[in-house]
């Protein structure tokens, strides 16, 4: 952020997803692009061909490219990101109409018509309340199918129970395994970088590895002249 006010850089923050509205090819020839290949695919198949290769691909794309790539629809393309001529109100209304449906609130009555978490036990305390109560009164095949009832409540219980086990279970592993992830020893990058955080850094860090470079340059000269030296010296004493 400071280097960029430093030297008077413009900062531009975007909603997410959202410079594909203004890419003229995005918005007005892609979507006529794969319409064009989903028609000659259709026609491929109904002529009999069941197989559509690299090699038909290709044999249509040239077709396809002439049906899409349009004047109309590059023109088309141009308005509708607001490029040319330059109007920027549709790309903002489709941006906030994105923005709303992301930030849409749930309607509160869709809570009120899920099934209730305890309704297996509910139904299992009134079995048991009717069956305190009103079994005596019942008559023989009442009762008899009121002891199924409850079997089938007992039953639901159950179920339920060992669902709710299992639902706990595997977030813990979940909760676990993304624990262990993050508890992971990070891989730090080895040798040595420049960490660009002003311009000063900058400076520094290039004065010194170009001091460094005629260091060693100068070391290297030094050695050949030696070895040039020695060469001349041996040579001298050969002759």
């Amino acid at each position: 952020m400071d280097y960029c006010l430093h030297f008077d850089i413009e900062i531009f923050i975007l909603p997410p997803h959202s410079t594909h509205l203004t890419q003229p090819l995005d918005v007005g020839v892609f979507q006529l692009l794969k319409s064009a290949h989903q028609r000659r695919l259709r026609r491929h198949i109904r002529e009999g061909y069941l197989n559509f290769k690299r090699s038909d691909f290709v044999s249509k794309l040239s077709e396809i490219l002439k049906e899409s790539f349009t004047p109309h629809a590059i023109m088309n393309g141009f308005e509708k990101s607001g490029i040319f001529p330059v109007n920027g109100v549709e790309v903002i209304y489709k941006v906030r109409e994105k923005k709303k449906s992301l930030l849409a609130v749930t309607n509160p009555a869709i809570s009120s018509l899920l099934p209730k978490e305890t309704r297996f036990k509910d139904a299992r305390e009134v079995s048991r309340h009717l069956k305190r109560n009103y079994r005596d009164g019942f008559s023989s095949p009442t009762r008899h199918s009121f002891g199924v009832l409850e079997d089938v409540v007992c039953e639901a219980v159950v179920l339920n129970s060992f669902a709710e086990e299992h639902i706990q279970s595997r977030l813990q592993r979940i909760a676990s395994a993304n624990n262990k992830r993050n508890k992971r020893k990070k891989v730090m990058p080895s040798g040595k970088y420049v960490n660009s955080v002003s311009v000063e850094q900058l400076r520094e860090s290039l004065n010194a590895s170009t001091k460094k470079d005629r260091e060693d340059e100068l070391r290297r000269q030094r050695c050949s002249l030696k070895q040039l030296r020695k060469e001349e010296d041996n040579r001298l004493k050969e002759e």
